[in-house]
């Protein structure tokens, strides 16, 4: 099982360099469906399942993403909820259009699951039959 950030998500091309999901240093490599399946095979697996669907990451990733976008700072609401940056006046507005953007959010984010662009993927491997390898 591997749950990845999807490079060519809808909610990556929005936001390009300002995506909650790009997440450096942490993931330093990034994946599209094909890439990972790819990747899975040259180590001898297949990619058996792939989902898009991340309740808890996609309406989040679009909130902060848009937010990112809009003040020029990047995972502002994040920052804050991790310890990194104290509550001040950016992080009041941040979650003031946190709120704002819910609706919109949790929208796109059941519109990309429909056509395969949710900003997560789950995928399940298995081992490739010898034939497969």
């Amino acid at each position: 099982l591997a749950n990845v950030p999807n490079f060519s998500s809808w909610q990556s091309r929005f936001a390009g360099p300002k995506w909650l999901h790009l997440d450096l240093p942490r993931h330093v490599v990034h994946y599209t469906p094909e890439t990972l399946a790819m990747v899975l095979e040259r180590s001898g697996l297949k990619l058996a399942a792939l989902s898009y669907a991340s309740f808890e990451h996609d309406p989040y990733g679009w909130a902060e993403s848009t937010i990112s976008r809009m003040t020029g700072r990047v995972n502002i609401l994040t920052r804050f909820l991790m310890g990194l940056d104290p509550f001040g006046g950016r992080q009041f507005l941040a979650f003031v259009l946190g709120a704002v953007l819910t609706v919109p959010a949790l929208l796109l984010s059941v519109a990309s699951w429909m056509v395969k662009k949710g900003a997560l993927m789950e995928g399940i491997a298995v081992l490739a039959a010898p034939s497969e390898k």
